[in-house]
């Protein structure tokens, strides 16, 4: 009948749970074969991978591995953020020392005497921490977030310059617009607001590659962490940090030519309003999405059509025969990258 159970089944269920039982007890009470079902453990060993993970990438600020993590409730500096998304740029992080916490920022370039002899320079370190296929796939999630998310915005701001008259004649007339990485961030209750990210300096003929740039990190806040609110204006990391980002990677392509390599010509005649990114080769594929539902797999690729997509991303995977796409698992831990150099 419904709602109950035959006796049967209740002495199955016991059989089954001393079963079980049994076999765990005849197990080391903390050998990985136990501690593995246990819930709270798996979530705390993911939760100190991630602030493993976070010290590799540049974070020298303390991090508790508490459930709330991921959502911001750690503090770090600008500085550990800056470093982080310098990270993500093409795997590797960059010191001037040996370790994090012998510090690493070097506001000093070098040291010399009267007579021109070096006295004092920092010593460069640099060491892999992300794969490269991964430093790509999250350096395109950045770019698409500047391409139809929340740091859109910045396009409006940041044009190529160059410091020869017709090269920036043109440059002007043809208004182009460049790759941009990067991603908002704003706290609860309006009282932080960040952005930080990448661009390019490094050009070739066919666009901007990522793997080398400028890494900006800016930040908006009262000292005393008042929230940003005045009647009905909200202060998002969109909204107050990223203008300030904008201007800086502005000054950056205005005070230093970055155009030449570009053919500026061919972009005039072939109608571009943007210079592309150029990843390197790492076996990925383009996959067309749908902008505004999440970014999931977009129609017009299984159904074959010719409709050019808004959006795309950049991932490692096969076509099937059929159109759809079967995505291939590229993860790897940071600590078999972190010790190749």
């Amino acid at each position: 009948m419904a709602g109950e159970l035959s006796l049967a089944t209740l002495n199955l269920v016991e059989e089954t749970i001393a079963t079980e039982y049994r076999q765990l007890a005849a197990l080391p009470p903390y050998g990985p074969e136990v501690l593995y079902q246990v819930r709270d453990f798996r979530t705390l060993v993911s939760l100190h991978y991630v602030v493993g993970l976070a010290r590799e990438m540049g974070i020298a600020s303390p991090q508790e591995p508490v459930l709330s993590l991921p959502l911001g409730s750690n503090v770090i500096t600008l500085l550990d953020l800056a470093r982080v998304f310098a990270t993500i740029r093409d795997g590797q992080l960059d010191l001037n020392a040996m370790r994090l916490d012998e510090g690493g920022l070097g506001i000093i370039a070098r040291i010399e005497g009267p007579d021109g002899e070096v006295i004092y320079q920092p010593r460069h370190h640099q060491r892999r921490v992300l794969a490269p296929e991964i430093a790509l796939a999250v350096s395109d999630i950045l770019y698409n977030v500047m391409e139809h998310g929340t740091g859109r915005s910045a396009h409006d701001r940041v044009r190529l310059r160059s410091r020869d008259a017709e090269q920036d004649r043109l440059l002007a007339e043809l208004d182009l617009k460049v790759p941009l990485f990067g991603k908002t961030g704003t706290a609860n209750r309006f009282i932080n607001a960040a952005f930080a990210g990448f661009l390019s300096d490094t050009a070739t003929a066919e666009g901007f590659k990522p793997a080398s740039g400028y890494t900006l990190a800016t930040y908006v806040g009262f000292d005393d962490n008042r929230p940003m609110v005045r009647n009905t204006t909200r202060i998002t990391g969109g909204g107050g940090a990223l203008p300030v980002w904008s201007r800086l990677a502005a000054a950056i392509y205005r005070h230093a030519d970055y155009s030449s390599p570009l053919e500026l010509l061919d972009l005039a005649f072939a109608g571009a309003d943007r210079v592309e990114v150029t990843y390197p080769s790492l076996g990925q594929v383009e996959i067309p999405v749908e902008a505004d539902d999440g970014g999931v797999l977009s129609k017009e690729m299984v159904s074959g059509a010719d409709q050019q997509p808004t959006a795309r991303l950049v991932t490692f995977g096969r076509f099937r025969p059929d159109g759809s796409f079967e995505p291939s698992r590229f993860f790897q831990p940071y600590w078999r990258k972190g010790a190749d150099n």
